[in-house]
């Protein structure tokens, strides 16, 4: 906390322009659509409990004027065990669950809804550890460009139909010199240099 991009957002578009934004991060580490769309559904039914619920406790009752959602890392993931041929969230399940969690917001919200593009991972990690494994090892990857770019272009599609803006921070990582240097050394979660690129693509968007 205090590095992660969304604190630095806060911090710089406020430093700017004090006492005219605040934040509120209900990222949940490990999170996919299904469940965020489920955790929303509980939140405005009032009916069960999805993984780590509390998150989403009293999500409508501020009136928020833009909600972010960012998603595609954990739907994109995908197992050796399957030969890395199947991702968490195919494109048909992330329409749905996209579909779902629009409508929750819309139905008790004013925001406008933007989109994020998922993160890239550093793919080249779990590309070198499943040379090393041996057969009948298992392990999860993450960020396999067949999947993540999939991820990427229904996001558009989606943004496209529903007229929501989309900020594209798959390409900016890529093109960063050093790649590796945007994560922690999993491969998966942002470093302190991997937040500030978003937060700068975020505040890029707000310009």
């Amino acid at each position: 906390r205090g590095w992660n991009y969304i604190d630095r957002l806060n911090f710089w578009i406020n430093k700017y322009n004090p006492g005219k934004f605040t934040f509120r991060n209900a990222g949940v580490g490990g999170d996919f659509a299904r469940r965020t769309a489920e955790r929303m559904y509980f939140a405005v039914s009032g009916k069960g409990k999805a993984y780590r619920q509390n998150m989403y406790d009293g999500l409508f009752k501020e009136k928020y004027d833009i909600v972010f959602i960012f998603l595609g890392q954990n739907d994109t993931r995908c197992w050796r065990r399957e030969e890395f041929a199947k991702q968490e969230t195919p494109p048909e399940l992330q329409r749905k669950y996209l579909a779902e969690i629009l409508k929750y917001v819309k139905g008790h919200s004013q925001a406008k809804v933007v989109l994020i593009s998922p993160s890239p991972s550093y793919e080249q990690l779990f590309i070198d550890r499943d040379k090393k494994m041996a057969p009948g090892q298992d392990m999860v990857m993450y960020g396999k460009k067949e999947f993540v770019d999939l991820y990427d272009a229904e996001n558009r599609k989606f943004c496209r139909e529903n007229n929501l803006d989309y900020i594209d921070i798959l390409s900016a990582m890529r093109q960063y010199p050093d790649i590796k240097a945007l994560y922690v050394p999993d491969g998966v979660h942002l470093s302190a240099e991997g937040g500030r690129l978003i937060a700068g693509r975020i505040l890029q968007y707000f310009a």
